[in-house]
């Protein structure tokens, strides 16, 4: 968002829904979530339907529409074939597509239960290999630029503070941090 010279409200935003863009796993069974293996495609169907169940639990709140449909378009690609809209290109908000690239990074950095976390240069190689098909090319670009000199640590002053403006409204309360998002 910071490369991209977003203002200060959509930096905002793209913070917020990075932060809330998995909040419809709540409605997701944790035996699905946790899984060792391949869900079968009842179970994918159920699990792919977070987005949707996020963005209909955080629209009552008075939140944008803007973050409403960064949650609901995270898992949109960008050759169309995501979730759950069948979104492509630019048709996909470009809150939801910095924050499909920033999940995927943290997904395949982090591990899972059945694979172990890839080294920072493998997941952004990863990345590049899924930029034009999954993610937008010039995003994942310059994520890529971002990434390379960034710390992997969570600032949870800067959580504490976004959390703090969102429920004020305040935009001079958003913190200018270093952020991968």
């Amino acid at each position: 968002a910071d490369r991209l010279c977003l203002s200060a409200g959509e930096k905002r935003q793209a913070r917020l829904a990075a932060f809330l863009h998995d909040i419809g796993k709540i409605g997701v069974p944790s035996s699905l979530l946790t899984r060792e293996g391949p869900l079968d495609a009842k179970e994918r169907n159920e699990v792919e339907r977070h987005p949707e169940v996020g963005a209909r639990l955080i629209a009552p709140l008075g939140v944008s529409a803007g973050l409403v449909a960064a949650v609901r378009h995270h898992h949109e690609r960008w050759d169309g074939a995501g979730y759950p809209d069948r979104l492509a290109g630019d048709s996909i908000p470009l809150t939801a597509r910095i924050v499909a690239i920033a999940d995927a990074f943290d997904a395949m950095t982090g591990g899972r239960a059945d694979r172990p976390p890839l080294d920072r240069m493998t997941a952004l190689a990863e990345l590049a290999r899924c930029a034009g098909s999954q993610f937008d090319p010039t995003l994942v670009k310059e994520f890529a630029v971002v990434a390379e000199g960034a710390t992997g640590e969570v600032d949870l002053d800067l959580v504490a503070d976004l959390l703090a403006s969102a429920q004020t409204g305040s935009e001079s309360a958003a913190p200018s941090a270093r952020r991968i998002v």
